[in-house]
């Protein structure tokens, strides 16, 4: 059962944006972050992990999934949602895509979703040792790094808006680690 980002309860929200993600745009919200993370004195591995897969997310949403989207407005739509449910974080990114890439996307997270802990660390190593291999774009060793640092917990799914919009919403859920003595 997927999580219905809009009913995440306001007073748990962390940070919510929407428009266009650039450069200084993810730097900024980088900041943010982990700003609020340490006003929470949350630990610093929980941190950590939330912002690498916050990057990551973010950084596929500006690199690969808004490309052949035509429409100018669909890079303004583009949302980040970070709450706290029960001492875990939840990390929603959404973007438009088109349905061919859709398609396509699909197809290789479900394949990343289907790998063992330890299938996804050989993958990712073979991917860093020969990265000319894997070339493409979109959900290659970005996808694979979120997967493995949120132990897996990692969902996403798709909401056809017309014929050639689709929102692609990707959910990571970072288990909160607590601080070492």
């Amino acid at each position: 059962m997927r999580t219905n980002i809009y009913s995440i309860d306001t007073e748990n929200t962390i940070l919510s944006y929407k428009g266009e993600f650039d450069g200084e745009t993810i730097g900024d919200l980088v900041r943010l972050v982990e700003r609020k993370m340490f006003l929470a004195k949350e630990s610093v591995k929980t941190t950590k992990t939330l912002v690498n897969i916050l990057i990551e997310g973010l950084q596929n949403v500006c690199h690969y999934f808004q490309e052949g989207v035509a429409d100018a407005n669909a890079l303004k739509e583009c949302f980040l949602i970070i709450a706290n449910n029960n001492n875990d974080y939840q990390l929603f990114i959404g973007n438009h895509v088109t349905k061919i890439r859709a398609q396509a996307l699909k197809k290789r997270v479900d394949n990343v979703a289907q790998m063992s802990a330890d299938d996804l660390r050989s993958v990712y190593i073979t991917i860093l040792e020969m990265p000319k291999i894997y070339t493409g774009g979109g959900a290659g060793l970005g996808f694979i790094d979120m997967t493995r640092r949120a132990n897996g917990n990692i969902k996403y799914h798709f909401e056809q808006e017309n014929q050639d919009k689709i929102l692609f919403i990707l959910e990571a859920t970072i288990q909160s680690t607590p601080k070492s003595a």
